[in-house]
């Protein structure tokens, strides 16, 4: 008893010392500093108004008004089940008006993602999130970064909403006291950049009125041939369905001379087929490995030349820089960017970027015809293709 109340003192007195110094934290363990901060739901709230009446001050798409209502919140956790976050659907004059997430890695809350239409990400990931709450051993929804969102399984490892495999409670943590540090350190990168820009820039390609997003539900009952005959669902096909919003984007402007004839499934088909994506025209074997990084590029530039529709400008950049990626759309460019950790911890996801406003990107996920806008710091962006007309 007399240890319980020494540690109960130490503990009281280490809070105390954190709370004199501002919230600062003396080294970078692998455990979880986030409790050392003011993660509470009023905290929170408090925020996140504050940030609504600066994005609807900013954003000439915004929906939102100082008359916006928070619905109520999921609370998200770290791999050491503190509070890291919160997820708030979002009402403005009656209606639903997206959503906003905002996260706490680095001592405070910052503006993770939101839409203005869409919904988060773990309900687009998956159609069974709530059952999976409702059956974990706790009821928590716990965030990694990136779109790493899981539960905790009754044999006590995480489990990605989105897939099936376990995650050990020690692989977690590695894997986010890894992505913390990232995000410091891209967080750093942006803070240089706009020493040499304006933060606030922002562009956005121009929308027009006969476009509008698909997904990869649209193509998940098709059918694609193997060699040997062989047919197989289509399956992991995240990258032929963001090019096949690049081409339909393109073609709605007038800039392509893609003709208007050729249907969505047909861009998506011969796309699937020309990336190779499931190695569906090199093997005959069954298989669910998505698409090649390296046969993104190669297989836009193939249909393009099939359907006599070139892009003037396409490349494919392995080096990302803020600076880099506002410069491809600042020319009036899309991004096929490739993203790691994204949906889930080992995952890789393709989506299409439209513009950006400040270090915030605005995408297109693939799992709803919303837009969505992430911070850069946030995104493990290992490559991207910039296609223009």
């Amino acid at each position: 008893m007399k240890l319980l109340k020494q540690l109960i003192g130490l503990i009281c007195s280490v809070a105390m010392v954190l709370s004199l110094c501002g919230g600062a934290y003396a080294s970078d363990q692998t455990s979880n500093e986030n409790h050392a901060y003011d993660t509470s739901q009023a905290s929170a709230e408090q925020f996140i108004k504050a940030e609504i009446n600066r994005i609807a001050a900013e954003e000439s798409e915004c929906l939102w008004t100082n008359e916006t209502v928070l619905g109520t919140p999921v609370v998200l956790y770290d791999a050491y089940d503190d509070c890291n976050g919160y997820v708030f659907k979002l009402y403005t004059d009656g209606s639903e008006t997206g959503y906003i997430q905002i996260n706490c890695f680095d001592g405070k809350f910052k503006v993770y993602c939101y839409s203005f239409t869409g919904i988060p990400a773990y309900e687009g990931l998956s159609n069974t999130c709530e059952k999976q709450l409702a059956d974990s051993k706790n009821g928590r929804l716990y965030f990694f970064g990136n779109m790493t969102y899981c539960v905790k399984a009754k044999d006590d490892t995480f489990r990605a909403i989105d897939a099936v495999e376990g995650i050990s409670i020690e692989t977690a943590r590695t894997y986010y006291d890894a992505l913390r540090n990232a995000i410091k350190e891209k967080v750093s990168e942006q803070d240089e950049e706009s020493c040499k820009n304006e933060c606030n820039d922002s562009y956005y390609v121009p929308q027009t009125r006969a476009f509008t997003l698909v997904t990869t539900n649209d193509f998940s009952n098709l059918y694609a041939t193997r060699p040997n005959g062989t047919q197989q669902r289509v399956t992991e096909h995240c990258s032929p369905t963001a090019a096949t919003n690049i081409m339909r984007y393109f073609r709605s402007t007038g800039a392509s001379p893609l003709s208007t004839s050729v249907s969505n499934t047909t861009i998506f088909m011969e796309m699937y087929y020309a990336m190779d994506t499931n190695a569906i025209r090199t093997s005959n074997i069954i298989q669910a490995t998505g698409t090649l990084r390296s046969n993104i590029k190669p297989g836009i530039s193939s249909f393009c030349a099939g359907r006599c529709c070139p892009p003037a400008t396409i490349g494919r950049v392995l080096s990302v820089t803020l600076s880099g990626i506002k410069n491809h759309i600042n020319n009036g460019e899309l991004l096929l960017m490739s993203l790691d950790g994204f949906p889930s911890q080992y995952a890789k996801h393709s989506v299409v970027l439209f513009g950006y406003s400040g270090s915030s990107l605005k995408i297109s996920t693939g799992w709803d015809t919303s837009y969505h806008y992430y911070s850069y710091a946030n995104l493990t962006i290992a490559q991207y293709v910039y296609v223009g007309y």
